[in-house]
């Protein structure tokens, strides 16, 4: 009878507790560079291969994890020692033994990382462990390698991320990542890390090492040796053993603790003289609790004694406070009745006339103040406008009309001196925007060394070669190829005339010219786009034997020839003087003056000679100029605001005499007669002084009036304060 097969790692078999190996991942280890995964099949999984294919160096890492310390290469040796170690797996040696002198037989000879980690699963629960290696040099020494292990019960850790937090941060950020994720354990003692993994499969300190014992068999008789070491020896003995020497500690633990408390007995003798004190303090201590308990209720009596006695004394004030209210009350009452008589007579022995003119005496004093500022005022114009200060309506009216001429004169000025001060403004702006343009092109210029060509032109270059997907090289300026030679610098201008704007012109490779032709054509470009297919020319350029072309040097460039060729046909001759030009068809003379055919003669002198030069293989004539033309405009610019600072203030001292001018023609002389008013004020006083004589019967009514009237104030002002007085005490008391 045949039974059934069963799948001995099946979910229905396994125990809850049993995990089986799924993954063995591994990152720069042995041979195997970079990144490998090994996946296990759970019914079971051969590693074959030929030698050296790996199969041991495999094995060896999963050891690594497993074992404090693995004996690496048993599966190759049958069982026997191997002089590979884990920094060999590491440096990634092959060929043991090799004493070439060189690291040819080292993968890794520099700083590098090592990375091995293995996943369990039981079906419903998996769980990962690994170990991070690196080295920062090229030591192959052990005490130069840096662990890291770690034990995740949680399946989304892998090995991949490890690596990742490791490059970014190294083994700090590693570690922290650990304690900001439960179920990660990091640490750098393999002690530590093991004894993690065998509580977590409940295994013994022999079962993994017999795993890696086992992993070396080659022959059956091998197993009893490996059982008998690790399996089958009798610890019994070891035991008992153990457990006699924990009662020899057991007996010096005792024999400690009778020392010590003799040494506590001689030490709490003294304690027994201050025990009496102790009892003592603690009478006297309950006597002050008693006083504690009742004092509240002492306190509390006492207070309100004290309280309802302050209250009565503050009633007491409070009553006679109100009868001296009272009492005063009566006396104003009779002092009012008694000054109404008082003023009553005082009236009608004319005292209402009195009243009347010492009114109009404080309105006439008023205008006198008035008119006083307003003359002194008035006067200091004058003065600073070199007028008559008279406080006359005559010396008024002739200010007035010179004042009004003067006006006239200074408006016109204000006029010519405000459009003069326009104008200068504007010339300012222009030239602060003329600074500001040669800033920027300087700028553009000095990004650019290599080249006198203006700023905006050579950022269209950049544009289309990267358009084009050239570089710009491959994209030059005709005047960036082309530099005269130095013992002909005195025709630089010339030259720079003669070529014109070909100077601007670019030299396209004919593969890429018809891309260059529909991307000019779509668009506005802002500038004068001048391009030239740059053919392979069969033949060589000839130049005339007394044109500018001889004058100049060519810069090595693939499209050197057909510059050259260009050149050629707009080529002139030099001739020394206008004579030898007016019979030398297409000839220039240094200062810039060409012929054309027969009969015909010109000179573009719209730009001076020594100006806006281009050729040349460096930046450095382009450059000068813009700075030479850049101080010049700064120059030129501070000047200007220094006449624009001169004419503002001019401005502003014609405006201020116009409103000068403005505020005199508007002054009308009854504000500013003085005399007049002062006259009217003398007249009033001498009639209350008439009225007012000591001797009169109004003047002894009024004396009569003030005094009851005074008396009244002080008995007004002693009520109030004995009111508020009153008020205060009110308060307390409530």
């Amino acid at each position: 009878m045949t039974l059934p097969q069963s799948d001995l790692f099946a979910a229905e078999i396994l125990p809850p507790t049993a995990y089986i190996l799924t993954h063995l991942d591994l990152y720069n280890w042995g041979p195997f560079g970079d990144r490998h995964c090994a996946e296990i099949d759970p019914k079971g999984t051969a590693i074959i291969g030929p030698t050296g294919s790996g199969k041991t160096t495999l094995v060896d890492a999963l050891m690594t994890l497993l074992t404090h310390q693995p004996r690496y290469n048993l599966a190759s040796t049958g069982g026997h020692e191997s002089d590979r170690d884990l920094i060999s797996y590491i440096r990634g040696v092959s060929g043991a033994g090799n004493n070439t002198g060189d690291n040819s037989h080292i993968a890794r000879p520099g700083k590098t990382v090592t990375a091995v980690s293995a996943r369990f699963s039981n079906g419903d629960k998996a769980i990962r462990i690994g170990a991070l290696f690196w080295i920062d040099g090229s030591s192959s020494a052990a005490s130069d390698l840096k662990r890291l292990w770690l034990f995740s019960e949680q399946d989304d850790q892998s090995m991949d991320s490890w690596l990742s937090i490791h490059h970014e941060g190294g083994a700090r950020e590693l570690k922290q990542h650990a304690r900001e994720h439960s179920g990660l354990y990091a640490t750098e003692s393999k002690k530590a890390y093991l004894a993690q993994v065998r509580r977590f499969f409940e295994v013994g300190e022999n079962a993994f090492t017999l795993l890696n014992r086992a992993a070396g068999l080659k022959q059956l008789n091998s197993i009893d040796d490996i059982f008998r070491e690790l399996v089958l020896d009798d610890h019994s003995a070891f035991g008992r053993a153990a457990e006699v020497a924990s009662e020899f500690d057991d007996l010096a633990t005792i024999h400690s603790e009778l020392e010590t408390a003799r040494k506590q007995h001689q030490s709490l003798q003294p304690i027994s003289e201050t025990y009496g004190k102790h009892q003592a303090t603690h009478t006297e201590l309950d006597q002050q609790q008693t006083l504690k308990d009742i004092l509240p209720a002492w306190f509390a009596q006492i207070g309100y004694e004290s309280w309802n006695e302050r209250s009565r004394n503050l009633g007491q004030q409070h009553s006679d406070c109100q009868q001296t209210v009272n009492m005063l009350a009566s006396t104003v009452q009779e002092l009012i009745s008694k000054a109404d008589t008082l003023k009553d007579i005082y009236l009608q022995a004319g005292g209402s006339s009195i009243e009347q003119l010492k009114e109009q005496i404080a309105q006439q004093e008023r205008w006198v103040e008035e008119r006083d500022r307003h003359a002194k005022d008035y006067q200091a114009l004058t003065r600073k406008l070199e007028l008559d200060d008279t406080l006359s309506p005559e010396a008024l009216a002739t200010n007035r009309q010179q004042s009004e001429a003067k006006l006239k004169k200074l408006t016109e000025r204000e006029e010519t001196q405000d459009k003069a001060l326009l104008d200068l403004r504007i010339r300012h702006g222009k030239l602060t925007e003329t600074l500001t343009e040669l800033t920027e092109e300087i700028d553009r210029i000095k990004a650019r060394p290599g080249s006198n060509i203006d700023g905006r032109y050579q950022e269209f270059r950049s544009e289309l070669a990267q358009a084009l997907n050239l570089d710009e090289a491959s994209l030059p300026f005709v005047a960036e190829l082309v530099e005269v030679k130095a013992e002909e610098s005195a025709w630089r201008g010339a030259i720079e005339r003669a070529i014109g704007g070909h100077r601007l012109r670019l030299l396209v490779p004919p593969a890429a010219m018809q891309s260059a032709l529909d991307r000019v054509n779509s668009r506005d470009n802002n500038l004068h786009v001048r391009l030239l297919e740059a053919k392979a020319q069969p033949t060589t350029a000839e130049f005339m034997s007394d044109g500018f072309t001889r004058k100049l040097n060519f810069k090595e460039h693939p499209q050197r020839e057909s510059l050259k060729h260009l050149l050629a046909g707009i080529d002139r001759h030099c001739v020394d003087s206008p004579e030898t030009l007016r019979q030398t068809p297409h000839g220039m003379t240094q200062q810039g003056l060409m012929s054309g055919k027969k009969g015909y003669f010109e000179k573009q002198d719209n730009q001076r000679l020594d100006k806006g030069w281009m050729t040349g293989f460096n930046n450095r004539d382009r450059l000068a100029a813009l700075t030479a033309e850049q101080a010049d405009v700064d120059q030129e610019a501070n000047a200007l605001q220094q006449q624009i600072d001169k004419v503002r203030k001019s401005l502003n001292e014609t405006k201020d005499q116009i409103t000068l001018y403005t505020l005199l023609i508007d002054i009308e002389f009854n504000t500013i007669d003085l005399p007049s008013a002062q006259r009217e004020l003398a007249a009033l006083q001498s009639r209350l002084e008439a009225l007012t004589a000591p001797d009169s019967d109004v003047e002894k009514a009024r004396q009569e009036f003030e005094t009851v009237n005074l008396t009244l104030e002080q008995t007004r002002t002693k009520m109030s304060k004995q009111e508020a007085a009153q008020a205060v005490l009110e308060e307390k008391r409530t």
